[in-house]
């Protein structure tokens, strides 16, 4: 099953009741990341298996959603926590290498 990943940043905003304008957008926060490390949508869409378009969608905010398996390897491919593209800290941390 495929989790929305919009639904469980929602749940966990209402959890802790924080407010969404305080709450950066995780779709813009993967935007930033890859434009930062120079990641084409292209290849992108290459790495999740997705076409152009769709991805072009996702990264709006429109459609479909990225989902836990897409979170990962974008977190792998912009070498970032899963936590900075949440939204669940400001500070950008990168993954630690195995």
């Amino acid at each position: 099953i495929i989790v929305n990943l919009t639904i469980i940043v929602n749940r966990v905003k209402k959890y802790f009741k924080m407010k969404v304008g305080n709450f950066m957008s995780y779709t813009k926060r993967i935007n930033d990341l890859i434009t930062d490390k120079d990641i084409t949508i292209k290849d992108l869409s290459k790495e999740l298996n997705k076409n152009y378009s769709n991805t072009v969608k996702m990264l709006k905010g429109q459609g479909r959603y990225f989902s836990i398996d897409d979170l990962i390897i974008i977190c792998k491919l912009t070498k970032t926590s899963p936590e900075y593209i949440l939204g669940f800290t400001d500070v950008q941390k990168e993954l630690p290498t195995n």
